[in-house]
């Protein structure tokens, strides 16, 4: 059964052509990325938007100044009691100041941001309190503030904004309600756009000023006009945007050429009468801020393309524009009152997303199950079944739903058209097979083969049908509408067995590749007493093939890509070590010598120049799952689906971010005490560190750092290393932080990248770190210990020359002694010896005289002699003894 549901849609379709026809214009969907309070933003009115010298973003709000990194939004907002705070909180206007400082215009006066003090400088502009500034502009040097009550400029040397002294006539202009100053690209002009003078002309160096009033070929520039904002072109033109009377292309002497109003006909038609920001993109185009939305106008063809500002499937309508703003990579921001900061790059088209009609009209189950392409239209095809059909431009022109003989959804697995004969077949899950003819289905019933995964031709009355059952592989009748065997059925059905049959791809007339779920992949030809075999037997499952110069590619659910040559003999393999995004692969396709390699959650290009680049949600592919059939190769692109869209795409246009961010420091810890809080580095430059020198005990060190890539910045990475200190790089996520504890004395090189959400690495920043070691360990203490050892070394070699001298005099000293007690013991000997001998021969002679005496016969003078002799025999032996007494005692 079919349910047609195509009149309102042609009605509507009438409708949309008739508004066409009315309005003469383009339209453009951009993909926007946002950035409001959920984001932190301080505030939902975005009033102006300003990329400084560093490459920040600052954007002002009814709420308070935003600084914007890409990782965070810093706020700043006015203090009550703090004069070093923001003098106001609506931003009205910001520009760049020397050193990396910021001029702020706001609702009380003007702030000039100290971005190295982080505080703020406020002024009374005109010494008038609360004197609203509506912009700041510098002009050759000179910084001129524009607001309510005119034009002021800023004197040096007052240190303050005073009116400008310019004696020529109607310099009274100058007092007039002013919202911006341009500088003409002819030297010495300048142009003011006025709220109550309309554009007004200065020459500085002619001294002269006037209202311009001028009326050319039927348009009109009058002198009050409301004038916000001047644009000057390339093409040597100069834009005015005005509140009430749209745009304005003027010569540069201020002569209109053309206008683009609601008053206008044909092509200069526009919606567009109340301007506020102009800005100009990569391509020329001039982007128009309107309180009516946004839109972009082709100053060579002078169409205006009205522009549908998308968020994922939500449209952001009747959004009111206030500001814009080209940022260094050619990303233009929109800034809205109440629907916050928006950021539109063409790398978030890169995709399209085509979302499928509402749920209501369909059921819950509404996910996009197959593809097929009829001449220049799109046919695809849901699992709630349903058959909606696409024009070139993706937009619907007829659909179809199908239920079952109880008139449940049938869930459609796969579609094929044949041209031939004009008819869409329809395969089913386990509702068999359905024809679509001239709006009419008809089933064909074969509802045995459960699901049919694919439809191939054979010839131009056959069919193939894929399926999960009924062997798997099956030739269709188209006249006899049955089921038929063919040449090597059955031998092909015994290898399938009970296989789910994914894919077929024709080799050449006769011969084919089956790629199966269990029996892996299967060669098989259709002619009497052709071959069937399986390739590459150890691997099962094969979801499909693809021939590539010889090479076959196929996609295997767990194995990756395995290469064959034309001989089906294994070449090599794709894995996720090379580079896939999963082993799982459904199918893939080549364009222009490039793969495109499907899985479930993204795809995989791959190319001899690039390798392996896999695009999933988190880079911009909008779909987190890929339906395993839903895939189609056109002469235009890839076509690929999932939950409740599809997404086509030209290869061509896909491409990494290669815009190499700046990297920065945005705050330093030390001992996590900010950097700026202790006094010693006062004077540090926070952005640009020199050197950091930390004492021994500061030795816990955090950096903050920075990236200034605003595309998808949540994937954002950061690595860095202390070198010395580690050898490896380390990695941090998009919050850019690094912290170290512990860090010994010694010199250290703080080294930082950062990659944007295509891993393309920034240029390298670099901080010198010094630890010095506590005083105990520094070289003059090391000299002190030297000099102390020395001294040590010195005074035991001293004390060991002093032992050894007295040793040596004690053994002169005990050898003198031996040599002396030597002498004295020879002399003892001698004396004993000549004392023995002297007494042996004295008491030889004595013993006689004594005997000789006792005689009586000795006569007295004999006698008297004999005496004598005997009494100086025995003095001479008292002597000998005593000799011999005295060396016995010594």
């Amino acid at each position: 059964m079919l349910r047609q549901i195509q009149p309102y849609v042609v009605l509507f379709s009438a409708l949309l052509i008739s508004l066409w026809c009315t309005r003469l214009f383009a339209q453009k969907n951009i993909h926007v990325q946002p950035l409001g309070p959920e984001q932190g933003l301080s505030q939902s009115s975005v009033l102006t938007i300003h990329q400084d010298s560093l490459g920040f973003i600052w954007i002002g709000t009814r709420d308070g100044l935003n600084e914007y990194s890409g990782n965070t939004v810093k706020v700043y907002k006015h203090v009550l009691g703090d004069s070093l705070s923001l003098g106001g909180n609506q931003i009205n206007d910001i520009e760049n100041s020397s050193d990396h400082n910021l001029w702020i215009a706001h609702n009380r006066g003007i702030s000039l941001y100290e971005r190295k003090k982080g505080a703020f400088k406020n002024y009374e502009v005109g010494q008038i309190p609360n004197n609203e500034i509506r912009s700041i502009s510098i002009i050759d040097g000179q910084v001129c503030a524009s607001g309510w009550k005119g034009v002021y400029i800023y004197d040096h040397e007052k240190d303050a904004f005073v009116k400008p002294e310019f004696d020529v006539k109607k310099a009274y202009l100058l007092d007039a309600s002013v919202a911006k100053i341009v500088p003409s690209p002819n030297k010495h002009e300048y142009w003011i756009a006025s709220s109550t003078r309309g554009l007004i002309y200065c020459n500085v160096q002619e001294k002269v000023i006037k209202e311009l009033s001028s009326d050319s070929g039927g348009i009109t520039l009058e002198a009050k006009e409301r004038v916000e904002d001047i644009l000057f072109h390339p093409n040597g033109c100069m834009y005015v945007a005005t509140y009430n009377n749209g745009l304005y292309e003027c010569d540069l002497s201020g002569k209109p050429l053309r206008q683009w109003s609601s008053s206008r006909t044909g092509s200069y038609r526009s919606i567009y009468n109340n301007i506020r920001s102009l800005t100009i993109d990569n391509n020329g185009h001039i982007w128009i801020g309107s309180f009516q939305g946004v839109g972009i106008l082709n100053p060579e063809t002078g169409v205006i393309t009205d522009v549908n500002i998308l968020h994922g499937s939500v449209s952001i309508d009747n959004a009111s524009i206030r500001s814009l703003m080209r940022d260094n990579n050619g990303s233009i921001w929109i800034g809205t009152y109440h629907d916050g900061l928006l950021l539109y790059d063409d790398y978030f088209s890169r995709f399209n997303i085509h979302y499928l009609p509402s749920k209501e009209s369909f059921g819950s189950h509404n996910i996009v199950s197959a593809f097929t392409k009829k001449n220049d239209r799109f046919i695809v095809g849901s699992e709630n079944g349903n058959v909606i059909v696409y024009d070139k431009d993706f937009r619907v022109t007829e659909q179809y739903s199908l239920h079952g003989k109880s008139n449940e959804n049938v869930v459609i697995k796969s579609l094929y058209y044949d041209s031939t004969n004009d008819v869409l077949w329809i395969g089913t899950l386990r509702n068999g097979l359905y024809m679509l003819r001239n709006g009419q289905v008809h089933a064909l019933g074969h509802a045995d083969v459960s699901v049919i995964n694919a439809i191939v031709r054979e010839s131009e009355n056959k069919l193939w049908l894929l399926s999960d059952r009924g062997n798997g592989i099956n030739l269709y009748n188209i006249a006899t509408r049955s089921i038929e065997a063919f040449h090597t059925s059955d031998a092909v059905h015994e290898v399938v067995k009970k296989s789910r049959a994914k894919h077929l791809l024709r080799v050449d007339t006769d011969t084919y590749l089956l790629s199966t779920v269990g029996s892996g992949l299967i060669c098989f030809e259709n002619k009497p007493n052709g071959k069937v075999k399986r390739v590459l037997p150890e691997i099962t499952d094969v979801n499909h093939t693809l021939i590539q110069h010889d090479t076959l590619y196929v996609s295997t659910a767990g194995n990756g890509i395995i290469l064959l040559n034309k001989n089906l003999e294994p070449i090599g393999s794709y894995t996720t070590w090379d580079g896939l995004l999963n082993n799982t692969v459904f199918n893939t396709m080549s364009v222009k010598g490039r793969l495109w390699i499907n899985s479930i959650n993204g795809i995989t290009s791959h190319s001899p120049e690039e390798g392996f680049v896999s695009y999933q949600v988190f880079n911009g592919f909008p779909l987190s799952e890929i339906n395993e059939g839903a895939y189609l190769q056109t002469e235009n692109g890839l076509l690929f689906g999932g939950k409740n869209a599809w997404v086509s795409f030209a290869p061509e246009n896909v491409y990494k971010n290669r815009y190499k961010s700046s990297i920065f420091i945005s705050d330093i810890k030390v001992n996590n005490a900010p950097i700026s809080t202790i006094p010693r580095f006062n004077d540090i430059d926070i952005l640009h560190p020199e050197k950091i020198v930390l004492k021994h005990d500061e030795t816990t060190l955090t950096f903050h750092f920075a990236g200034t890539n605003y595309i998808m910045p949540e994937n954002n990475t950061y690595r860095y290393m202390l070198e010395g200190f580690e050898e490896n790089w380390r990695y941090s996520t998009h919050d850019g932080r690094a912290e170290y504890s512990k860090i010994p004395p010694g010199r250290y090189l703080f080294k930082a990248e950062a990659g944007n959400n295509d891993g393309v690495w920034s240029d390298q920043l670099t901080v010198p770190i010094t630890v010095k070691p506590p005083i105990w360990l520094t070289w003059q203490a090391g000299l002190v210990y030297l000099l102390l050892l020395f001294g040590i070394a010195l005074l035991i070699r001293n004390n060991a020359l002093k032992k050894a001298e007295m040793r040596h005099d004690f053994q002169l000293k005990e050898l003198e002694r031996a040599q002396i007690e030597q002498m004295h013991n020879l002399k003892v000997k001698y004396f004993t010896d000549i004392s023995h001998e002297i007494r042996t021969p004295l008491m030889l002679i004595l013993n006689p005289v004594e005997e000789m005496l006792e005689e009586s016969s000795l006569v007295p003078k004999d006698r008297k002699k004999m005496s004598r002799i005997l009494y100086h025999g025995k003095s001479l032996l008292q002597l000998v003894n005593q000799l011999l007494e005295i060396n016995r005692i010594e």
